[in-house]
């Protein structure tokens, strides 16, 4: 064969393999980007040690159902008769309960919270985030919540029942949609109004709470009841 035909055919068999050798190298190259793209990115967990134990949530049976060991918090008979002489002579609120687990007397199928922080929103409570000052506040000062908002999340009714079940703190959320019903009990129990953007900006000042001697709820309506005079009986 003539040298030159040789040549020609050496070309020709070097330059399909490297055009082969570029193709397979291109697919490589392509299937590890995409496969990068797809890929979840790294991300370095700030003060994270695999070694530390993880922390320990509440399960949803947890979740509604009394804590081992808590002691029953029903009223004496006498405690509970001369709460009922109370409440004739007092004029309730249309603002249920929503959770009928918020009750500290089952026998009167009430929830009883004595000197509580009263807190009244203007609008729906959506998070548990917008509560934390308010929680934190209940917590630091050993009383209990009173939450009072024209609508409750359920989430945020189960969160609070959660913690009322458990001990945690002992608490009621309650709706009352009526605004100059919420007006009247703000005056009452000498409570600010706080906006939802207040919860949601961390602007809660302690003048912000009501109080009263005795908030009583139930399935239907709330109570705020004075200070008892000198001859009730306990």
């Amino acid at each position: 064969m003539d040298p030159a035909y040789w040549g020609i055919a050496v070309v020709l068999v070097v330059g399909i393999g490297l055009v082969g050798y570029g193709w397979l190298s291109d697919r490589r190259k392509a299937r590890e980007y995409f496969a990068a793209l797809a890929a979840p990115p790294e991300r370095t967990i700030p003060g994270f040690h695999p070694d530390v134990r993880p922390p320990e949530y509440l399960s949803e049976l947890q979740a509604v159902t009394r804590a081992d060991g808590a002691g029953r918090t029903d009223l004496s008979d006498a405690r509970r008769t001369a709460l009922d002489a109370r409440l004739s002579s007092a004029t309730p609120f249309a603002a249920p309960w929503t959770r009928a687990e918020f009750a500290t007397d089952a026998p009167g199928k009430r929830a009883v919270l004595e000197h509580p922080l009263i807190l009244i929103v203007d609008d729906e409570v959506t998070t548990v985030r917008e509560l934390l000052l308010p929680l934190e506040a209940a917590k630091q000062s050993d009383r209990p919540l009173v939450l009072v908002a024209p609508a409750i999340d359920e989430v945020v009714s189960d969160t609070l029942r959660a913690n009322k079940l458990q001990r945690m703190l002992a608490c009621v959320a309650v709706t009352l949609p009526d605004d100059k019903a919420r007006a009247a009990l703000a005056e009452t129990v000498g409570a600010m109004i706080v906006t939802h953007g207040d919860l949601q900006s961390g602007w809660l000042p302690p003048e912000a709470f009501g109080t009263c001697d005795t908030w009583v709820s139930d399935a239907k309506r709330s109570w705020v009841l004075p200070t008892p005079g000198p001859d009730a009986t306990g």
